[in-house]
């Protein structure tokens, strides 16, 4: 993965957003790569709870890359950005 990296420590999944020269902002390729993470983390019955990080000291997300979506209406920015998952760990 480019912009994400997943670890797991015992039994706590560590997502960090990894794109700090745009300030960790979200783009088309994050989004793709966090969904995936979190299928992967759903999956994995030993995950009982997730932290969700920034890299660097200047911003955790500065939001959504709008360079890159400016040009998406409605439907298309939320398409891209729903990231459900519902998770029920019994």
């Amino acid at each position: 993965m480019k912009y994400v990296i997943y670890k797991k420590k015992e039994r706590i999944g560590v997502l960090t957003l990894s794109r700090p020269e745009a300030l960790n902002a979200l783009n088309n390729e994050m989004f793709a790569e966090i969904r995936g993470v979190l299928r992967k983390i759903k999956k994995d019955k030993d995950v009982y709870s997730v932290i969700v990080t920034g890299e660097g000291d200047k911003s955790f997300v500065a939001g959504a890359d709008i360079a890159e979506m400016k040009d998406q209406n409605q439907k298309q920015g939320y398409d891209l950005a729903c990231l459900e998952v519902t998770y029920s760990k019994k």
